[in-house]
Parts: C-alpha cells; structure tokens; sequence
C-alpha cells in the first residue's frame, strides 16, 4: 500500500501488571486500525502473574530467567597488578528501554502494512538529499508522550537513522506533568498528597465499603434533629459559604435551605469511584465536586467518629486544640503549641510527636486536615488558577477524536489558543474575588469593621495568600509555556501555516528561510560549542530538510506543490487521545473480569479496536489481516503481540549498547522543547554580527530557574516594558511574560508603582523568550505579591479608597543589574553546579577553610564578591535563601498508615515526595547551622572590638526601659485576662516584620513573622495570658537566633528568665 504519510499514536502502560503499548495507526487513505497490543517482556510483571497464580514452578523459572539477564550484564576485566582475583565489573546496557520500543513499533509495522523494512522504510540517505525527489520521500508522523525511553527511540531515529519522522505536539498529554510542577514549584504537593486520602476517606483497603456504609448511618442518625448540635450552628457561616450563600445568614429560610443542602451532600450518600492522581487533570474535577461540601464533609466525619468512638480523647484533644476550644465546649489541658516549628530542636520533636498521634488513621488525618481553613483556601487556589488548564484539556480530547479537526486544531493551537489559556491563569492573578470565600471569615470580618489596631494582621495574612498564589501561577504558566514553546514557535509544528495560501503563510516562509540561513551561517563555524548547536538543531531532521528542499526549490515562493504536500502531510490524524480510550476500556475490561492475566488482553482485542475507530474517532476500520477473535476464545499466540528480535534489522537494535554516550544526538523531553531556544539563539548571534562567542554563556539563563524577578534591557531606558521572569527553557534561554505598570497616588501625592501581567490583545502576544549571555546588560528587580489590602494600606490610613482590583507585584528595592539583583535575593533556587559555574565566571575564589561543596560557603562567596558586602549585611542576604515562604510539610512526613487507601501508583508517589522532603530538609538543616556559627562568630567579634556598645535591636523611640516595663506590668496586673490587641503589640521585637493577633473564633494567640509561617498558642496553653507570655517569648527567642543576638539583647525586661 502507499506508505508515504503515515501517522503513528504510541503511548504504553502497565495493564494486568505488564507493559502493554497500544499503537494506532492512521494510512494516507484515512483509514486507521489498531494493532495488538504490543507486551514488552518485564520481570516484574512475569514474576508477579506467577506469583498470583500459585505456580511454584514458574516462579523458579522466571527467577532463574532474571538470574541469566543480570549475569548477562556482569563482564570480566583483566586482571590488574596486586589484585588476587578478577572482580567482575558491572555493565550496564543503556537505553534498554528504547530498544524494547523499536522492536515493539517495527513489529506493528511488520504486521500490519506489510513493510518488512519497517523503520527502515522511512530512512533517507544523504545521496538522497543531493537529488530532485525531496516531494515524494516517505514520511511518518509519531505522537508519543515524553517519556526517556519514548524520547530517547525518537532521537535514535531522527538523528542516528536518519529517517524522515516527525514527532507530532501534544501538549495535552503534558498537563498533569505540568500541574505536578507547579505544586512542587510552590509546595503545595505534600498538601495535595494528604487530601488524596481525604478524597477516599470512603475506601479503604481492609473494609472494603463497611466504612462508608457506617458513617453513613452515623450521619442519617445525627440528621434527624441537627439544630441541637451546637457544632452544627458554630460552622453554619463556614457551610454556606461553601456554596457561595453567606448572604442567606440569618435570613428567613437559612435552616430549611441549609438542611437540603445537607440531605443532597454527595460525600455522605455517594461512595462514586477511588480518586487516583493517575487520571488526567483529576485533581481539578474532584476539588470542583468535593469544595461545595467541604464544611458538610468534615462535620459527618466528625460525628461519625465521636458516634464510633474512632477518634481518643488524646487525639481529639489535639484536634481541638488546632481548631479551637469550640469543639470541646470548653478548655483542655495544655501540651504546648500546635506543632509549630519555630526552628526549636526540643519542641519540634514534641510537636511531631502530637502529630503521630494525631494521624494515626485516615479519617483522624482527614479531620485535621478538613479543620483547618487554611488547607481549604490553598485547594480553592488550585482549582480557580489550574481550571483554565483543565478546560483547555478537555476542549483538546474532545476535538481531537475527530479527524477532520486535527489540522485546524493544530492551527489555532499554534497561532492562539494555547497561548490564551496560559493568559487565562495569569489573569486570575487580577481577579478581583480570588481571596474571596477563602474561609478566614475572621479576617474578613476585621477588614469590613476597619479596626485599625488589625490592619496589619489583615495585610499580612492576605499578602501571605497573596505571594503563594502569584508564585503558583507563574509556575504553572512556565511549566506551560516551556512545554509549548516548540508548537508556539519552533519547527517543525509551523509548518501547518504552509496548509493554506494566506498572510500567515508569508509570515512562516519568511521565518523559515531566516531561520535556515542561520544554520548555514552556524554549520560553519568550527568552535566546540557551534558544533554541537548544529548537531542537534532541527535542521539535521530530514522532515525539515524535505520542506526546506522544496521551498528552494521554488525560489521561497509559495508553490502548489508545497501546499498539495503540505496538506497531505496533516491531513491524517496523529494524537495520542485514541490511546488513552484503549486504555480505558482494557482497565474497565480488567476490572469486570478480575483476571491478571497479561494474555487474556488478547480476547477481547478484537472488539476494542473496532469500538475505538468506528464509534468513538470515526474511522474507517480495517481488517487486521484476517485474525478473528469471537468473545470467550482462546487466548491470541503472544508472539503476535511481542516483536521477535531476530525479525528487527540489527540497525535498529544499535539503539541500546554499552556506551552511555551514544554517537548520534539524544537528549530528554526539555531538550527536545530546548531546540527552539536554539533558533533564537542563532539569531541573536547574527544580530550581533556573527558573534559566535556568546553561545558559551547561554548556560546564564539557568540563573532564572524559580527567580521572582522582573528584567528589562539595560539601554532600553527607564520608559521601556519590564518583563516577569517564568523561568529558563533547556537552561538555554529565559522565559518571559511582559508586565503592565500601574501608578498609585497616596495621600502625600507621591506615585507607587505595581505590576501585573499584561492580557493577550489581538495579535500582539505577551510571551517572549529572551537570549541572556550578559548579565550586566540587563536590568532586575524582585518583587512581591500583594494583595488589595495592602495596596490601600500604601495609600496612607486605614480608610477605604480605590484600589487595583486582585494581586499585584511590588517592587520594593531599585532597579539594579541582573547579577546584581540576583545576589541580592542569595540566587533565589540556584543549585550548586550553576553557582560554581558562576565563580569561575566571575573569578570569585572561596577561602582555603571553605568547603567548595558546601552551598552555605559557595554563596557567601558569591554574595560578598558581588554586592561587596560582609558581615551582619551579608549574613541578611544570606538569610533569605534560609527562609522561604513555604508551606509546613511536617504532616506530610508523618503520613504513614494513613496511605493504605490510596492506589499503588498514588501511594508510591507520595513516598517518593516524602523522600525529597526530608532531602530538602537534611540540605537545609546544613545550611542552617553554617549560618547561625556565622551570626554567633559575627556576635562575638562585634563585643569583643566594643564591649560597651549598645545592643542592636533597641525599644521603640520613646520608649525606654521603664515605661516597657510598666507596659509588661500593666498586662501582668489584667485579673480578667482580657487582653488590648493595642499592649499585645507594643512588646513586639519589630512590628514591621511581626504581627500578632487574637482569634477568638480558635481560641488562640496568632504571630506571622515574615517570612515564616505562621504559628499559633491556644488559649487552653494556661489561659490566655500565659499563651500571650508564650508565643511572645518563642518570637524573640526566633528573632534573636536569626539576628545573631543573645537573649540579654531583648528589651523586654524578665521575658526570657521567664519572669
């Protein structure tokens, strides 16, 4: 048959626990067919069917087979001088894994066309590229996902076979990767790890649905009379405004509507199906379902463990404690804080103690977590800002099971569309009710009275709401962007503007031929660096050659040729959404027929290939050579679904080898989407007048990696657009979203600036990739997310005024050279290879005491160098690499039990982040212990040069050592324990950076020390003026370790002797 367009959708997943790859393929003629299933030989998968079928036998075997492959990779070296015996020496086979998918992807071609070349077929040889017949090569077409074994096959073939293969965008089966990103960007993983177990508080491994069943109960019991529960009433705000009805408070109606609402909760008479992370964008489905009946939830759960005696009185009391005294009806003993870690050592023990016990099944986890506001108002967050994200995901799989829409979808994704929904989630950085209806009802409640005495507290709390919204946006739309770069911008994804005669046609054809100008310009350039570029650009694709041979061919001038060719080559369908349904239906086959068998697939294979092409992608269906398989048959031979090795050409198999480093170009996913940072590269070099040179400095664009920045060109002058910084793409350019400044008058009459991203305005795009070679010839500034609130707090006093609608970025310092401001903020994530990298750059030379290992060492360096900085002023730089706005994560290490109703894959995962976390931490725990001996050294030279110097964090100006104690005394004195927020604040070490508050809705004494988070002491702590002489006590003793100060240098006389 005619084999010279044809597309290939792979995608390969674990079913009956072996790798099954599902391979669709689509003919010139528009026919498509499903081939079997490809089985790709796994021990795991042999090892684990034998074990399930109780074959003692087998499993020797297959342990005897695993045995045979792990000798097979143990050699013998020779016998070196003053050895007594050969050792042997492990070596390893790399891109095993590519090797099994060629041999898997050759045998459906083998099977299906008919082709015995297979691959083979579309491999060009350069004689063939000297001649006319360009038009007429063969040409294939490959969506896959970006897997390394994927990604790795697809190099081999491209750039070691060179055969004409083009791998089709889609992005789409990116989404969840990149929503993965974001959250770990802005940890907020380990807080969407533990609310997958709250999801499937219904399931549970070792009774099946009896839970469900009995909280059901529990919950139809406690219904018959609800409006005797005092907890019902305490949360009644909190219910409604679940459901966005907080006006009906108090209102005629209220219990009649709020008792339908919780006869209609679907969480109590629904168990629906186990929430898997595996699934596309299930995250945001289930938080779209689960928000409106959070409240509802958590109110079942509790009385479902009260009526079940499932939650202990120590455990309880715990819980309690971190909502409030409101639970117990009245207060409990105190055991110290709410598992706050204030850099403590002893308490932090003790708080992960607690929280041992506090987590020690699933629904007590479930309940902590629901109990708190504050994980309900981070879940609101990602579905409002990741909802652009799962729409767009649903319009592409809904689009792409026809094949008439292919073509156009691909050009509207790459003109617009992908684009706008990444506009869409910066836009909902301005929306003007994104920190509505978080659930903090006290807060806002403060901010509607305007009390002055709580201004502060208001503007800290929603500026923390503020920046952990921000940063989440941004990281989701880099993820995005770096993910979309090649379809936006590189080749060859816009080559489908050659499908019709019109404007954008000229525009690509112009594009094309600069970019393939360059390339000649860059292919003869002989420095290390060049030649690597041209080794891997996208012009050694022979798919970009057949199209650049052509356009020459015709002058590059639109030609009917080009566009018939053009046409032809997006005219059949290529993505990998037909996969995902066989997918589907095998698990669904699976579930129905409990059998774990790998072979049984091959039953019903038959009637999934023809319900997939015909019913649900309209297909003309094709006859799989003859094989027919009725319902209930003997299995298939599996050696139609397994590729022999002796049937695949040996130049094929030359994918895997003992070598690490192969002799063609393979790289990984961010560096195929790296290539068209290439381009513009090149044309930067060009612009410069061929100066080759700076392609040894692109690597200065990883700096930006997690920079909170804003850049612009140093001689583009102070009018001149500034542009928020998303990230780095292959560590090769850096990624830009331009920003909009907005002018602010205060009361003084003086202008403050803000930022915000600009919107997507017809065809003029906000998105950009910048070359960066030079640091010094650009200029940065951080920034900060803040909120409305403080931007009216900017204004002058608490009063209400106009203000910008939703988050804006401040930037509080001056605009400064890039290296500079970089340094500045300790290099914000950087990691250590980069920084060295860096001081070689600039010849910054570490001490001989200093360890070149050692980050803490590295960027103190660095820093000084820099910003010629030292002692006290360096170590304030260096602190806040020390101190990020992250979330807590000690619950997240604790879950353990708690996982059991979680999916293998699921809770695999979460190990897996667990793992990181405590990494994370061990690296941060060295780094701050080089710092404090740092600060404590710093201490100790500044007495020792002038013992009578004045301690350095001084009271407040008029406030002398006897009018701070009379203050101390007169709170003291309060019999009453009733407490002003007014004196609460005067004993503050530094009351612009430390807030403290009362929240009577939780009984307890709050502090936000910035940039730490925020910790709390319940009024049960001793009463409430203890808790006050408490959390003030852990403040300073905090604010003096981070300064490097003694406890003799707080101003608060007897505070820390415990008087």
């Amino acid at each position: 048959e005619d084999m010279t367009e044809v597309s290939l959708s792979i995608d390969f997943a674990r079913i009956s626990r072996r790798s099954s790859g599902a391979v669709v393929i689509t003919m010139p003629d528009g026919t498509c067919c499903v081939p079997l299933p490809q089985v790709i030989p796994d021990y795991r998968g042999d090892l684990a069917v034998a074990m399930d079928l109780g074959s003692a036998s087998e499993i020797t075997i297959q342990k005897k087979l695993w045995e045979r492959r792990v000798r097979q990779w143990l050699g013998k070296r020779k016998k070196q001088d003053g050895e007594e015996d050969n050792k042997p020496e492990k070596r390893k086979k790399f891109r095993f894994k590519a090797r099994e998918w060629i041999i898997a992807t050759h045998n459906v071609f083998v099977r299906q066309t008919g082709a015995s070349l297979g691959w083979l077929l579309y491999k060009i040889s350069d004689e063939q590229t000297q001649d006319f017949s360009a038009p007429r090569w063969p040409h294939c077409k490959v969506a896959c996902d970006m897997g390394a074994d994927n990604v790795s096959a697809l190099c081999f073939l491209i750039y070691g076979v060179k055969a004409n293969v083009t791998i089709a965008p889609d992005p789409s089966h990116g989404a969840k990767n990149d929503l993965q990103a974001a959250l770990r960007k802005s940890s907020l993983l380990p807080q969407v790890g533990m609310m997958s177990i709250v999801f499937n508080i219904a399931f549970a491994s070792w009774d099946q649905g009896v839970r469900f069943h009995e909280g059901r109960e529990a919950v139809e019991e406690w219904l018959k009379d609800p409006w005797t529960d005092e907890l019902l009433r305490a949360y009644l705000p909190d219910l409604l405004a679940d459901r966005g009805e907080l006006d009906r408070l108090n209102s005629e109606g209220c219990e009649s509507y709020v008792e339908e609402v919780l006869q209609n909760a679907a969480c109590w008479w629904r168990r629906g199906s186990k929430y898997s992370q595996a699934r596309f964008m299930s995250l945001i489905f289930k938080l779209r379902e689960f928000l409106p009946d959070w409240t509802a939830c958590f109110l079942g759960l509790l009385r479902f463990g009260l009526s079940t005696g499932q939650l202990n009185r120590s455990s309880f009391k715990e819980l309690c404690q971190k909502r409030g005294s409101l639970l117990l009806g009245e207060p409990g003993e105190a055991n110290g804080g709410n598992g706050q870690d204030l850099g403590l050592r002893a308490e932090g023990k003790a708080a992960t103690q607690r929280l041992r016990n506090v987590c020690q099944s699933n629904l007590q986890l479930a309940i902590f977590m629901l109990s708190d506001p504050d994980v309900k108002w981070r879940q609101i967050l990602i579905r409002d800002f990741a909802s652009p994200l799962a729409d767009w995901h649903t319009y592409c799989s809904k689009t792409l099971r026809s094949a008439e829409g292919n073509m156009r979808w691909l050009k509207e994704q790459c003109h617009k569309h992908y684009l706008q929904h990444m506009a869409d989630i910066m836009g909902k950085i301005q929306d003007q009710g994104i920190l509505e209806g978080v659930g903090l009802l006290f807060e806002k409640s403060m901010a509607m009275i305007g009390d002055p005495s709580m201004a502060d507290v208001v503007q800290a709390i929603q500026d923390e709401m503020a920046q952990l919204a921000g940063v989440f946006a941004v990281s989701l739309v880099a993820a995005r962007a770096e993910r979309g770069i090649p379809m936006m911008r590189g080749w060859p994804s816009r080559f489908v503007f050659f499908t019709n005669d019109d404007d954008l046609f000229e525009l690509t054809m112009n594009q094309f031929r600069a970019d393939a100008e360059n390339f000649q310009k860059l292919s003869k350039v002989t420095s290390t660096s060049a030649r690597n570029m041209a080794r891997r650009s996208v012009f050694q694709h022979r798919a970009v050659q057949q199209v650049k041979i052509m356009c020459e061919a015709n002058n590059w001038a639109p030609s009917k040729v080009l566009l018939e060719r053009m046409q032809q080559r997006f005219r059949t369908h290529t993505n990998s959404q037909m996969n995902e349904d066989i997918f589907q239906r095998m698990r669904a086959q699976e579930d129905r027929s409990g059998n774990k068998m790998s072979a049984l697939i091959n039953q019903w294979h038959r009637l999934l290939a023809k319900r997939v092409p015909s019913t649900v992608h309209h297909y003309t269906e094709v006859d799989e050579q003859g094989i027919v398989v009725e319902r209930n048959a003997a299995p298939m031979p599996l050696v139609l679904a397994r590729g022999k090795v002796a049937s695949v050409p040996p130049e094929l198999l030359s994918v895997c080898s003992f070598s690490q480093k192969p002799d063609w170009f393979t790289t990984n996913s961010e560096g195929l989407w790296a290539l068209t940072a290439d381009l513009e590269i090149t044309q930067e070099a060009v612009d410069r007048g061929e100066d080759w040179s700076i392609l040894d400095h692109v690597w200065v664009a990883s700096l930006f990696d997690g920079a909170r920045v804003m850049i612009r060109r140093s001689e583009a002058g102070a009018g001149s657009d500034w542009f928020f910084v998303l990230g780095s793409v292959g560590s090769r350019a850096v990624l830009a979203w331009e920003a909009q400044e907005l002018y602010l008058e205060t009361g003084d009459m003086e202008l403050i600036n803000f930022y915000k991203p600009k919107p997507v305005s017809g065809e003029h795009s906000p998105f950009h990739l910048l070359v960066v070679v030079n640091l010094d010839e650009w200029v940065a500034v951080s920034y900060e997310w803040k909120s409305p609130l403080a931007v009216m707090a900017m204004q002058g006093p608490w009063v209400e005024k106009a203000y910008f609608p939703g988050i804006v970025a401040f930037a509080p310092s001056a605009p400064m050279t890039a290296l500079k401001a970089l340094a500045s903020e300790a290099f914000f994530e950087a990691p250590i290879c980069l920084l060295k990298r860096l001081m070689g750059k600039i010849g910054a030379e570490l001490d001989d005491e200093a360890d070149s290992n050692s980050l803490y060492d590295i960027l103190y360096c660095l820093c000084g160098k820099i910003l010629g900085l030292e002692g006290d002023a360096l170590l304030d730089v260096l602190r806040k690499r020390l101190v990020q706005k992250y979330i807590d994560v000690g619950s997240f290490l604790e879950v353990t039990s708690a996982m059991d109703v979680l999916s293998e894959d699921d809770r695999r995962q979460m190990e897996q982040e667990q793992q990181r976390q405590r990494e994370k931490a061990s690296h941060n725990e060295k780094y701050r212990e080089s710092y404090h001996r740092s600060r404590e050294r710093c201490r100790q030279e500044r007495v020792a040069a002038e013992p009578g110097q004045p301690p350095l964090v001084r009271a407040p100006q008029g406030r002398d050592e006897a009018k701070v104690r009379r203050i101390a005394n007169r709170i003291k004195e309060r019999k009453d324990e009733i407490l002003l927020q007014s004196d609460a604040k005067k004993l503050l070490p530094d009351p612009n950076l430390v807030h403290i508050w009362r929240d009577r809705n939780r009984c307890r004494w709050c502090v936000h020390f910035e940039p730490y988070r925020r910790y709390s002491r319940p009024f049960s702590d001793g009463g409430e003026l203890e808790s006050y002489w408490k959390i003030l006590r852990d403040t300073w003793k905090l604010f003096l370790r981070e300064k490097g100060l003694a406890d003799s240098d707080c101003w608060v006389p007897g505070l820390m002797d415990g008087e």
